[in-house]
């Protein structure tokens, strides 16, 4: 009981002092060690190019199909085609709109949207109909930076 009480307080006060940063801690403890024993350090460049997520659809709103097009985060119209990637994806495949990611076993799409930042490994596909959208549902696939 006590130790963790020292250790809550010389954390608090190392990250008080700079000296290591939250980020430094996290990736201290997401060390990875290779078949040879070394240990390696999984930085945002060499990040995974292949990631599991749920993948859903989603079309338009009535008042959008009255003439007001949805515009993507990147700017672009919503068309088909279109994903939205949660943050955390973006982050960990390193991509920029524009850039077309593989949903394995469904299809090249064009990054062109971000999903809510409270939803985690997610991409949502833009379908034309919310008739098809439901249809879709959900589902789980690998997704992949096209080359």
């Amino acid at each position: 009981m006590r130790a963790s009480r020292v250790y809550i307080v010389l954390l608090s006060v190392a990250l008080t002092l700079g000296s290591v940063t939250i980020g430094e801690a996290r990736t201290k403890q997401n060390r990875h060690t290779s078949p040879t024993g070394a240990a390696q350090q999984y930085t945002d460049a060499a990040s995974p190019r292949r990631l599991p997520v749920t993948v859903a659809a989603y079309s338009p709103r009535r008042k959008e199909t009255q003439g007001h097009p949805r515009d993507t985060a990147s700017g672009a119209q919503v068309q088909s085609g279109t994903v939205a990637l949660s943050p955390d994806v973006e982050r960990a495949l390193g991509v920029s709109f524009g850039d077309r990611v593989v949903l394995e076993g469904l299809g090249t799409y064009v990054f062109q949207d971000r999903t809510a930042p409270r939803k985690k490994r997610h991409a949502d596909i833009f379908m034309e109909s919310t008739a098809a959208a439901r249809q879709f549902g959900k589902k789980r696939a690998y997704i992949v930076v096209s080359g």
